[in-house]
C-alpha cells in the first residue's frame, strides 16, 4: 500500500476498547487484562488505524481519528511500591490511624498494591466503590 498516515492511540484497556473496530479485540482481551491488572501491573492498550487517502489533508477532530482503530497490544509496567510502604502503612494502623488509598489506577492493580503495602488483608474480598458517571447511577 505504500507510505501513509496513521493515527496511533494509547491508553487504559477500558478506555481503549470502545474505540476498537468491530471483531478488533482478540478474544483473550479482557483475560490478558484482568490478568495483569491483578499482579499489579499498570497497563495501556495500543491501537491504530491507516487513515484513507481522502482524510489524509482534512481537518479530522479526534473522535472521528479515534474510530475503527486496529487493536496493537498491550503495554505492562511494575511500578513497586516504596520499600517502606508497609512499614509506614503498618505504624499509620497500629496508632489507630485508618489507611485508605485514592486512585486512578485499574481497580484490579489498586487491590493489588493495597495487599502488598498491608492497606488491606490480603485474605479478606476488596471492595469496589464507584462514583456515578454523568446522568448515571453508582454502580
Amino acid at each position: 500500500e505504500g507510505p501513509g498516515r496513521y493515527v496511533l492511540v494509547k491508553g487504559s484497556p477500558e478506555a481503549l476498547k470502545p474505540l476498537l473496530a468491530e471483531g478488533a479485540a482478540p478474544p483473550w482481551f479482557q483475560e490478558a487484562h484482568t490478568d495483569l491488572a491483578e499482579r499489579g501491573l499498570r497497563i495501556l492498550a495500543l491501537a491504530f488505524r491507516r487513515l484513507p487517502k481522502e482524510l489524509i489533508d482534512r481537518d479530522l477532530t479526534r473522535e472521528s481519528a479515534e474510530r475503527s482503530l486496529c487493536f496493537a497490544g498491550f503495554i505492562a509496567f511494575e511500578c513497586l511500591a516504596r520499600a517502606d510502604s508497609a512499614l509506614v502503612v503498618g505504624a499509620l494502623r497500629e496508632s489507630n490511624h485508618q489507611v485508605a488509598m485514592l486512585t486512578g489506577d485499574s481497580p484490579l492493580t489498586a487491590l493489588h498494591i493495597a495487599r502488598t503495602c498491608g492497606i488491606t488483608d490480603g485474605e479478606k474480598p476488596g471492595l469496589l466503590l464507584r462514583l456515578p458517571e454523568e446522568g448515571g447511577e453508582a454502580r
